[in-house]
């Protein structure tokens, strides 16, 4: 915090009426309106100046009267353009200025009534300041920026036409030529790309299908396991044998998928390889369980179905990558065949258990109908996705007589089950329903690596078209840049030697190497000559301007030179103004600083101001006791408790010796009563400690008020009076002396 002169000007001047400069930023894009800105900014600049240096009346009134007469023709000017372009915020613009006018006309008489007071100049500036930037930045700046997108297809047909214009003649021909040359490298880089991705998501599609493959001979493996187990379990130990070769083909294809896990997809490889333990160890822990009679039919039929359904988990996964090749139908397809044929196999071990358990087990029979109602709908399924395939299917049974027989033995055995709880008798047995039934899936499995070997043969065809596809738009690539490359070396051959002699000139050109000439074998007769004959104007040129520029740069340097004393001269002159009216002791002002700054206060401040004097209590016997030195810590440190309590603006002096005068900036009585009191006491309880017996020091004070209609001196002496007053009554305290009263009262502590 600062008390002295120059920071009362800062405050009140500077940092309220500073001058500014226009800038690009507070530019609209319209160089009218621009220079309408800037020469109202420079009008407001003289008012500023005005009032720093103090000008007569007649010198404000005409700036002021320029300032009113090019706003008016500023504004007319403006809403013209607003109006032309339909400006849609035209109307409050137009009432902004309205505004402003009548706030303009009203300040102009203030200023002829006070005639100028600096006060109501001050107001006047800042008012204009303030509107103007905000006019600028808020209102002008809009309406620019709508102007611009208004005209913004305008002026881009203008940049590209005129940046067409700006190429030479065999540059447009090249780019010509090369451009539809590029386009076309473009489009057949796009169209290699798409082949590229094709053959990559036939090569998944080959690859998945080794992989189907493999898997539905596991699939098929363990539906004729479950059937037998079913069997077995449910005819008390029969059909052992074939259960053994069953677990024995079974375990051989789990080990094949092991082994070949690097020919599956990818995205199945770490899924496959954690769970295939998973697989045979629930594999193994339900033949244990079931070769020690310690599961139900249901359960077995239950688990087995899970480790199916795990499997064609797998199917379904690898069909979804598929996704986005031809082949995606037929995959589909492929999906709903498993699925009848899980449903058919699921139907002959319920069968199985049926028959086993006879008529009176209620959940066998549901069950069993469950089933057929599941393998019905499976095989609608089916119809819906492969049409053609089940259609071929059926003409190849209809041609072979034992496949029909084989059919029609399973659909009279199915009604035959149908019925059973009503007829409860049947003529068939459990082994002759899981020998039709095993052939008949038997035959569904040779069909389904028939559609499989179709599949993978028609995805073997069509990676193969994928791969001749991608590698023709290759060479058909290859031959489009040849083709480029090519045009483009004939085309360039012409003017590249030329060419590359002017810009290696004009590179030293920019370098600053003006010696360089341009090879004088080349001898033609189009714009390069004309280049020529520019570029060796262009250097003549600029050798001349940089024999100038060499005479001014010395020149420059001289009047930097005696800027830079000026300048340090100016900086010592005004350290040595600040010390001049500072104390050197204590830092306060000084006498002569404290006259300089209560006169620019009083100039601008119209309000009572309180005055206090301070002296510090037998300050005398403390130089005695203690010594000068510790005297002078003792001054140093009262003037920063001083300034501690004080707040910007306030002046505080040393009058000499150990008394000071402070003049506070708020006109409020009971504040100075606040801040006179808080000085006595923070002295009272600081200013002895710096010492090493840590006395209590005291400062007496007197306070009063200085009003406008009496003299300052007269304030000042009744303030002294004041601090006598406190001295006489015994010290340590505040003393109240008004002008109008000529009793005085002691704060109470």
């Amino acid at each position: 915090m600062s008390y002295g002169y120059e920071s009362l000007i800062s405050q009140n001047s500077n940092n309220i009426c500073s001058k500014f400069k226009w800038t690009s930023d507070l530019s609209v894009g319209l160089s009218s309106i621009d220079e309408d800105h800037k020469f109202l900014i420079d009008t407001l600049n003289q008012l500023i100046a005005c009032l720093h240096n103090h000008n007569s009346d007649d010198e404000v009134d005409d700036i002021f009267i320029t300032l009113m007469d090019y706003t008016i023709h500023h504004f007319a000017r403006e809403e013209q353009i607003m109006k032309k372009t339909s400006f849609p915020d035209y109307k409050n613009h137009k009432k902004e200025h309205v505004d402003f006018l009548f706030r303009l006309n009203e300040l102009k008489k203030m200023l002829d009534e006070k005639h100028n007071n600096q006060f109501v100049l001050v107001e006047t500036i800042e008012f204009l300041t303030k509107w103007l930037l905000d006019h600028i930045a808020t209102f002008d700046i809009a309406f620019g920026e709508y102007n611009r997108k208004k005209n913004s297809v305008k002026i881009k047909k203008n940049i590209i036409f005129s940046q067409v214009t700006r190429m030479s003649l065999p540059f447009r021909l090249l780019t010509l030529v090369i451009t539809p040359i590029v386009a076309m490298m473009f489009l057949t880089f796009f169209m290699a790309s798409k082949k590229y991705h094709d053959w990559n998501k036939m090569q998944i599609v080959v690859q998945g299908s080794d992989f189907i493959k493999t898997n539905s001979y596991l699939i098929h493996s363990l539906q004729k396991e479950r059937g037998l187990s079913t069997a077995f379990i449910s005819g008390k130990g029969r059909f052992l044998l074939e259960l053994k070769k069953q677990r024995a083909f079974t375990n051989d294809y789990l080990d094949e998928i092991f082994i070949s896990y690097s020919d599956m997809p990818y995205v199945l490889r770490n899924k496959v390889l954690s769970e295939h333990t998973v697989l045979n160890e629930t594999l193994m822990d339900l033949r244990t369980k079931l070769d020690h009679r310690q599961i139900s039919p249901e359960q077995l039929i239950t688990q087995y179905s899970q480790l199916i359904n795990l499997v064609l988990k797998y199917q379904d996964l690898t069909i979804n990558q598929f996704d986005e090749s031809p082949l995606y139908k037929d995959a589909l397809a492929l999906k709903a065949f498993w699925s009848y044929k899980e449903s058919a196999g699921l139907e002959r071990a319920r069968g199985v258990m049926l028959i086993s358990d006879g008529p009176k087990v209620s959940l066998s029979y549901r069950q069993f109908i469950q089933m057929g109602e599941s393998f019905s709908i499976h095989k609608k399924e089916f119809i819906t996705h492969a049409p053609n395939i089940h259609q071929r299917l059926q003409q190849k049974a209809l041609s072979n007589s034992n496949h029909m027989d084989l059919l029609n033995n399973i659909n009279t055995m199915r009604e035959a089950l149908y019925v059973f709880p009503n007829t409860k008798s049947i003529n068939f047995n459990a082994i002759q329903w899981w020998s039709l039934t095993t052939d008949y899936l038997n035959l569904m499995h040779k069909s389904e690596l028939q559609i499989l070997d179709g599949f993978i043969l028609k995805a073997d065809i069509l990676l193969a078209q994928a791969k001749d596809h991608f590698f023709r738009l290759l060479l058909s690539t290859l031959l489009i840049i040849v083709l480029t490359t090519f045009l483009s070396f004939i085309f360039i051959k012409s003017i590249s030697k030329p060419v590359k002699n002017i810009v290696r000139g004009m590179n030293a050109l920019r370098s600053g190497h003006y010696n360089y000439k341009l090879n004088a074998r080349y001898k033609g007769a189009d714009e390069l000559t004309e280049i020529k004959s520019a570029y060796e104007s262009l250097r003549q040129s600029m050798i001349k301007a940089k024999i100038m520029k060499n005479a001014h740069i010395q020149a420059v340097n001289i009047i930097n030179a005696q800027s830079d004393t000026i300048h340090q001269q100016s900086i010592c002159s005004n350290k040595f103004k600040e010390q001049a009216n500072t104390d050197f002791l204590t830092q306060a002002l000084n006498r002569r600083g404290f006259d300089e700054a209560l006169k620019a206060l009083l100039i601008i401040e119209h309000k009572p101001l309180p005055i206090m004097s301070f002296d510090i209590d037998f300050f005398k016997k403390i130089n005695d006791i203690y010594g000068h030195d510790q005297g002078d810590l003792i001054l140093q440190r009262f003037s920063s408790i001083c300034r501690e309590s004080l707040r910007q603006g306030d002046l505080l002096s040393r009058f000499g010796g150990e008394e000071f005068i402070l003049v506070l900036s708020n006109p409020d009585i009971d504040f100075s009563h606040t801040i006179a009191e808080r000085l006595r006491s923070n002295v009272e309880k600081n200013l002895g400690l710096i010492l090493d017996d840590h006395p209590v020091i005291t400062v007496s004070i007197g306070l009063s008020v200085y009003s406008r209609h009496e003299q300052i001196e007269t304030a000042i002496k009744r303030t002294d009076q004041a601090l006598y007053m406190s001295k006489k009554n015994g010290r340590n305290q505040i003393t109240c002396l008004y002008e109008d009263t000529d009793t005085c009262y002691i704060l109470e502590e």
